[in-house]
């Protein structure tokens, strides 16, 4: 049932973006999904009982996916962001003299 956790989210993060925000998320997801699964299986559960209510948990994970798109350390940050960063830490910030 591990492996069926794991070719689960393996299929719901097909089409995000290959990035490490995206790995770790998904890395993440899986350990929790991992760790509540055998819970379960513990508590009495049967194995395809603890499967389907781990699935269930996770919820819509196309919001979870669009929630952490973003740049990541792998991508440079767009020019654009970089400039209004730069700003709102210039304002931020009081002038030393």
């Amino acid at each position: 049932m591990i492996d069926r956790i794991r070719v689960y989210l393996e299929h719901a993060f097909a089409n995000s973006p290959k990035t490490r925000r995206m790995e770790d998320l998904r890395e993440e997801l899986f350990s929790n999904l991992v760790e509540k699964y055998n819970d379960r299986v513990r508590q009495g559960m049967s194995e395809e009982d603890a499967y389907n209510a781990v699935i269930r948990s996770i919820g819509d994970i196309d919001e979870l996916i669009d929630s952490a798109r973003g740049p990541s350390p792998l991508e440079p940050v767009p020019a654009h962001e970089s400039r209004i960063r730069a700003l709102c830490t210039a304002i931020a910030l009081p002038c030393i003299s």
